[in-house]
């Protein structure tokens, strides 16, 4: 029998782990994140599971038609084969059993919306997340998926603002090179908080190794996409 080669197409758009959002998170899909997806669901995604699943069926009926072969079609060897074949489930049906439909995600959605209007705007909080930092939650939740990280295999709501703050000194290398230059031999270090933040949003500092120089960098993720802004800041600010 040659051997026959599955395709098992994954997706590659964020929304194919929808099922394990939580509901905060599944408000800020849009309808146009829903139609990209459909666009690759209906093309891709498809075309590949139409191929394997024909593939499977051909390799099916062949190790039918072996045991038929070997041990006739009425023998208990051929009924044993072709009820495991019939019930068992497959590779393939487990590879693309669990990617949910274009239709599943606006349904998601629609419940999602309906039950944090009923909540007031605020997924009801357990397990030690405050409702009210929901809004950071959410914000953190965006980011990080459209940054290439899923939901329950690399963050949960409970680290989701501490996993997307961990990225900023990744991110802010476009920002020191526009700062003022360090002495020669020195450059810029990042330190936690280093200043006092009268409106309590979250900062970092910058320092010049040589200590000639100091700037603040305030940061939040408002709708899901990182916002920096450096500034130098005053004496009263300065701890």
């Amino acid at each position: 029998m040659t051997k026959q080669k599955l395709i098992l197409y994954k997706m590659n758009h964020k929304l194919k782990d929808a099922v394990h959002l939580p509901k905060n998170a599944l408000t800020l899909v849009t309808d146009e994140d829903i139609d990209a997806y459909e666009v690759e669901f209906e093309s891709d995604f498809q075309a590949s599971k139409n191929q394997d699943s024909t593939t499977m069926r051909e390799a099916k009926n062949s190790v039918l038609e072996g045991v038929t072969t070997v041990f006739g079609r009425d023998s208990k060897q051929y009924k044993y084969v072709e009820r495991n074949l019939r019930l068992e489930p497959s590779v393939v049906g487990n590879h693309y059993g669990v990617i949910p439909t274009p239709s599943q995600i606006r349904r998601l959605k629609e419940n999602a919306t309906d039950d944090m209007k009923k909540n007031g705007g605020f997924t009801i909080a357990s397990g030690g997340v405050d409702s009210s930092s929901m809004k950071d939650i959410d914000d953190a939740i965006r980011f990080l998926i459209e940054n290439g990280f899923e939901y329950g295999k690399d963050f949960s709501s409970h680290n989701a603002v501490s996993v997307a703050t961990a990225l900023i000194p990744e991110k802010i290398e476009d920002y020191v090179e526009a700062l003022s230059p360090c002495p020669s031999g020195y450059g810029w270090s990042l330190n936690d908080d280093i200043y006092s933040d009268t409106n309590n949003s979250p900062s970092y500092g910058l320092e010049c190794e040589e200590t000639c120089h100091s700037t603040k960098l305030d940061y939040d993720f408002t709708g899901g996409t990182l916002e920096i802004n450096l500034h130098t800041p005053s004496s009263e600010e300065i701890n």
